[in-house]
């Protein structure tokens, strides 16, 4: 984590950048861990000032959807993402995740040019490109099937695309509040921006 994105607004506003400023508006849902807070779902991230945000986040996770949305519909997909969700067990310490169950999200990653996004939320890994050109619903559940097919990514299926609702900051959930640690924003560099074309090749493995 760098220096730059040490606080909560910071980090908002590092990924608000990756996601662009093309039509439309993300949704950011604040969730609470232990079921009983107010949970925040599906709020447009213009209505919220930065004071609001951090009163949202306090004890909450925060989590991005992938459309911008207008008028409540999902408009464009402004990235593409891959989400891994290695497989943790519960010990004495509290979650864990082996070595060996990462391998999926190195080997991933190593094939994809540097990504605009990288979240670590623990269980719940993701990396996104933003694109030079933003994707339709429709053009963005295919791509979406094809980067996650070929990068052992998580498949969602079909017709829920604009409900993923990804890790951003906060703590990550983990069920059991057990040495609780909270979202990792790994890069975030709105300069990052690729072919949707250059993208699926690179997955591809092709040169």
């Amino acid at each position: 984590m760098n220096d730059n994105a040490s606080t909560l607004t910071a980090r908002l506003a590092q990924v608000l950048q990756c996601f662009g400023d093309g039509p439309g508006d993300v949704l950011l849902d604040f969730r609470t861990l232990d079921g009983i807070g107010h949970s925040v779902d599906n709020t447009p991230a213009s209505r919220l000032t930065y004071g609001a945000l951090e009163l949202l986040a306090d004890r909450r996770s925060m989590r991005i959807g992938l459309f911008t949305t207008a008028g409540g519909r999902a408009v464009v997909a402004p990235m593409v993402v891959a989400l891994w969700r290695p497989k943790q067990t519960m010990t004495d310490d509290g979650p864990h995740i082996e070595p060996e169950e990462l391998t999926p999200v190195r080997m991933g990653l190593a094939r994809m040019p540097p990504p605009s996004v990288l979240v670590d939320a623990a269980h719940e890994i993701w990396a996104g490109w933003r694109l030079a050109s933003a994707l339709s619903l429709p053009a963005a559940t295919e791509a979406q099937a094809t980067l996650a097919g070929r990068l052992g990514a998580v498949t969602m299926p079909a017709g829920t695309l604009a409900e993923w609702h990804l890790p951003v900051c906060g703590p990550v959930r983990n069920w059991s509040y057990v040495n609780g640690r909270d979202v990792d924003l790994v890069e975030a560099d709105a300069q990052r921006r690729y072919t949707l074309s250059e993208l699926l090749t690179a997955a591809k493995g092709q040169q």
